[in-house]
């Protein structure tokens, strides 16, 4: 199914409205309602209890990526990244194969 420009624009607009009524609703009416936040607080701990395997196993097998990626990050901060590839290759080789990193600096 193909879309005009003229549909694909109307569509993202209404997207954007939605967004912004939904923002707006929450900020005015729900975030002040005590039940609501009650029950949406309870909501965030039942899925944290469920899921808290999860997200350690995935930091356990993605450990040195985070690790590179965290370290990457930082020299760009000094803009020092010349170093970061000096330093640590292997990371750098590694944000590389993941398309954290688009362009090759070498």
């Amino acid at each position: 199914m193909d879309l005009s420009d003229d549909m694909i624009k109307r569509l993202v607009d209404q997207h954007k409205k939605k967004l912004e009524y939904y923002k707006t609703k929450y900020h005015s009416e729900r975030k002040h309602d005590e039940v609501f936040m009650e029950k949406n607080r309870q909501r965030a701990r039942d899925y944290y209890e469920v899921n808290k395997t999860k997200k350690k196993e995935y930091y356990d097998k993605n450990r040195d990526f985070i690790n590179a990626k965290n370290s990457y990050v930082y020299y760009k901060r000094i803009d020092n990244i010349e170093k970061f590839i000096y330093k640590y290759p292997k990371k750098y080789q590694l944000l590389i194969d993941r398309n954290f990193i688009t362009e090759k600096k070498v």
